[in-house]
């Protein structure tokens, strides 16, 4: 069972808030968030049977880290449309932008 990436609020110290999940897979997902003050791309081991929290986890929660930003082109082209130019335009803060929820309901 992997963990709902929605629900993973954490490192709270460095993650002022998460905006969006733009891609999950029952292995991993990818988010959009506000880390130290600056937008990011985030990502996750989401989790299974053998590892419920998932990875990253610190002191018992599941947590995010953040992508490099020399490697948010090349990763946003594992996102489908409309999430992929959204989160880019997002993470430039250019425009007002769509989105699709690719997290299953459940």
């Amino acid at each position: 069972m992997s963990i709902d990436p929605r629900k993973v609020v954490s490192p709270k110290s460095r993650l002022n808030s998460l905006f969006k999940i733009i891609k999950w897979t029952q292995d991993w997902s990818l988010a959009l968030g506000v880390w130290d003050n600056n937008r990011a791309l985030l990502i996750r081991w989401n989790g299974d049977a053998d590892h419920a929290l998932g990875s990253p986890a610190s002191h018992g929660y599941p947590t995010w880290f953040v992508l490099p930003k020399d490697m948010e082109f090349s990763t946003l082209s594992l996102v489908e449309e409309p999430n992929r130019s959204s989160a880019a335009a997002w993470l430039n803060a250019d425009r007002d932008v769509e989105w699709k929820d690719p997290v299953p309901a459940g």
